[in-house]
């Protein structure tokens, strides 16, 4: 049997093509197309997709008041979020409110509909108890290396894959700065075979190297000065924060 996929989006284009796209997939096809949120929970209801495609952009009810109506009810299907409309604080707003994956557009076709297959896999489950993390499309990946570049992150240090991971973590729509300690830290060590404290002291020695030897003015640019402490140089989480916010922004354009 097909997977079922309701796609909820405001733009006709994206319907056709995606509409096009699952067809081709051959294991996949949609369930349904909505444009309007109130339509989309209707369609939940009767077409029983085994997943949903959701833009935030929605008529009379937006994509996080969707979410919020779903949070919580057992026969919720899972929810892939696909938007333009993307930062930080929205990534971690659709997880809170149990979105299995966000993804901003545009994006790699090929990694969505994967994206799809592991949503459904995982039903009703947490992202945290799917069988494996969303993959970061490529151009997300390459963003981010370039702006730790930019920066002054060394790339030879264990920080620098530390913090790299974390950055892609947050992306997929972790809070860094809510659960840096109990979920980002072990989250990463586990990956790397390392220990939480090992990932935070790699993660701040590569940013006071960053610091220390980095372009002051590309530092300035991206983080103007904003950090909590008296160090002259923002803590792990601020860092990680700024640049998945920043990375969501330049991909979103």
């Amino acid at each position: 049997m097909k997977l079922q996929v309701l796609i909820a989006d405001a733009d006709p284009d994206f319907q056709r093509t995606m509409t096009q796209a699952l067809s081709r997939e051959g294991d996949m096809e949609a369930a349904g197309v909505s444009s309007d949120g109130l339509e989309t929970l209707s369609l939940i209801q009767t077409a029983r997709p085994d997943v949903v495609l959701l833009d935030l952009i929605q008529q009379r009810l937006d994509g996080l008041a969707i979410l919020r109506r779903l949070a919580g009810r057992e026969d919720a299907p899972p929810v892939l979020v696909l938007t333009g409309f993307v930062n930080a604080a929205v990534v971690a707003e659709c997880a809170k409110l149990g979105a299995a994956y966000f993804i901003p557009k545009p994006c790699d076709t090929a990694a969505l509909m994967q994206c799809l297959r592991q949503c459904a896999k995982a039903g009703g489950k947490s992202p945290a108890a799917a069988a494996a993390p969303a993959p970061v499309p490529a151009h997300l990946e390459s963003a981010v290396t370039d702006v730790l570049h930019e920066i002054g992150v060394p790339a030879h240090v264990k920080g620098y894959q530390y913090l790299r991971e974390g950055i892609l973590f947050t992306i997929r729509g972790a809070d860094p700065t809510a659960g840096i300690t109990k979920v980002l830290y072990p989250t990463v060590a586990k990956k790397f075979s390392s220990t939480p404290s090992c990932v935070e002291r790699s993660m701040r020695h590569a940013i006071d190297i960053a610091w220390n030897r980095g372009d002051e003015d590309v530092q300035e640019k991206i983080f103007c000065g904003a950090f909590s402490g008296s160090t002259g140089r923002p803590t792990n989480g601020e860092f990680i924060a700024t640049i998945a916010e920043l990375v969501l922004q330049q991909i979103g354009k």
